[in-house]
């Protein structure tokens, strides 16, 4: 019997995730395990490999044919591997699970920007009433938000933009006529022209060979100095030294980070205690029910493997998403 091999690098599943999972998996033998020994072991009869362990153990085997990542991005794969795009194995992620989730921690950092939370809570500890009056306040209503990446989470941070009456902006690599709840489109070629209009940026893009860095200095400074930037895609989608100096210069107010080039942020990063940055541990994504849905989009893909259908969320091998 052919194996299906689940490991996930970045969390460990539940044993009535796992359980549930034997119970749904009929056709296949399931390895849990991250021992290197004992997936090189099994690893010449790996056919699906749902997760990310030891997948330079996996990925020469002659039997893969499937890979179900735990998780949206998969420029860990995409990246590290690049040989995958040649090889006659579907890639499918989590795409959707996380949406809710990243929406709320987006609009989460940005009113504790906008409402002095960051402000507030440090005086809380401190028994301290601060005067609300010689503070920062502000408000979303009728200011521009840029959102950069105009996918799954993208379109739904644009859906809730609108509820708090913001003009949106969208930029994605493939232009298209509309998409809901974006008021303008903009190419990656005039990044440039949308930014100099953003009261708040947002990047929700995946890391590839094309978005990597692809906000740096020139960009940057085409950003007001009064606007607010924030990021849950992925880190190295901005040059983190360009940013760390547009925050020290204030060419912009100030920046909510929750992905950084660097994974935990090294101590000695200067992000850790600019008064005008806010940072969360790679966290956006999580949610309560994530462990669950993640395996349902699973299960669901598996019996669509298994009864010849076409599998959802497949991932663009040549576009890296």
């Amino acid at each position: 019997m052919s194996v299906l091999l689940l490991g996930v690098s970045f969390t460990s599943l539940s044993t009535g995730t796992v359980q549930h999972i034997r119970t749904k998996v009929r056709r296949h033998e399931v390895v849990m395990t991250e021992d290197r020994e004992e997936i090189a072991k099994v690893a010449p009869d790996i056919e699906i490999m749902v997760g990310d362990i030891s997948l330079d153990l996996v990925l020469p085997s002659p039997k893969l044919r499937w890979i179900q990542l735990w998780s949206t991005g998969a420029d860990d794969l995409m990246l590290n591997y690049p040989e995958i795009a040649a090889r006659d194995v579907w890639v499918t992620n989590t795409r959707g699970v996380q949406a809710s989730a990243i929406t709320e921690h987006v609009f989460a950092l940005i009113l504790t920007w906008t409402r002095s939370l960051h402000r507030f809570l440090p005086a809380q500890a401190e028994r301290s009433w601060l005067d609300p009056y010689v503070l920062p306040m502000t408000t979303m209503a009728d200011k521009t938000m840029v959102v950069m990446g105009v996918g799954t989470v993208g379109r739904r941070v644009a859906r809730i933009a609108k509820s708090f009456g913001l003009r949106t902006l969208g930029v994605r690599r493939q232009r298209a006529r509309s998409v809901p709840y974006i008021d303008q489109m903009y190419e990656p070629e005039h990044l440039t022209d949308a930014l100099k209009q953003a009261d708040y940026v947002v990047v929700t893009l995946p890391l590839t060979t094309e978005t990597r860095g692809l906000i740096g200095l020139r960009e940057l400074r085409a950003i007001p100095t009064t606007a607010f930037l924030v990021n849950v895609g992925r880190g190295a989608v901005i040059d983190e030294g360009a940013l760390t100096m547009a925050l020290r210069a204030r060419w912009i107010a100030g920046a909510a980070l929750d992905v950084f080039a660097t994974e935990p942020l090294p101590p000695a990063s200067p992000l850790w205690t600019m008064p005008n940055v806010i940072l969360s541990p790679h966290c956006a994504g999580c949610s309560d029910h994530n462990e669950a849905d993640c395996a349902e989009t699973f299960l669901d893909n598996y019996e669509r493997y298994c009864y010849g259908k076409p599998l959802q969320n497949l991932v663009d091998k040549r576009a890296g998403y």
